[in-house]
C-alpha cells in the first residue's frame, strides 16, 4: 500500500519517494508553496460592508467554508455549519421547502442568509449544542 501511495505521489511530486521516512510527517500549510494556506478575516470596514453576503447563493452557485461563516469565520466551526446550510439550500432549490411532515411542498423560496437555512433537510446537525 505505502509503495503505491508514493508512486502515484511521485507523479505530482517528483523526486518525492527519499523523503518518506515511515516515522513521521510534518504538515505547515502556510509554508507549503502548494497550499500557502491561512484563514480568512475581514480587514477595517468589511464586518459592516460584506459580513453575511459571502454565502449568499449567485443564481445556482451556492457557497460554503469556514471564510462564509458570520459567527465562526477562519474557524472549523464555520466551515461545518456553512457546508451543512449550502447543503440544505440546494436541495430546496432541487426539491422545493420541506413541510413540517417531512414532504416536499411549493411554494417561494427565501435562502436567509448570515448561517441560516429556510428549511432544515438536516435539523440535527443545526441544533445548539451538537457540533
Amino acid at each position: 500500500m505505502r509503495g503505491c501511495v508514493l508512486e502515484q505521489l511521485d507523479i505530482v511530486w517528483t523526486g518525492i519517494r527519499p523523503y518518506y521516512t515511515g516515522v513521521a510527517s510534518l504538515s505547515c500549510p502556510a509554508g507549503d508553496p502548494n497550499l500557502l494556506g491561512s484563514y480568512s478575516c475581514w480587514l477595517i470596514g468589511h464586518f459592516t460592508e460584506l459580513a453575511g453576503y459571502e454565502g449568499v447563493p449567485q443564481g445556482n452557485i451556492y457557497f460554503a467554508g469556514e471564510h462564509t461563516s458570520y459567527n465562526f469565520q477562519g474557524y472549523m466551526e464555520g466551515g461545518a455549519q456553512t457546508g451543512v446550510r449550502a447543503a440544505n439550500e440546494v436541495a430546496v432549490a432541487l426539491v422545493g421547502p420541506w413541510s413540517d411532515s417531512g414532504t416536499a411542498r411549493s411554494g417561494p423560496r427565501k435562502v436567509r442568509n448570515r448561517g441560516q437555512s429556510a428549511h432544515s433537510i438536516v435539523p440535527f446537525l443545526e441544533t445548539p449544542g451538537v457540533w
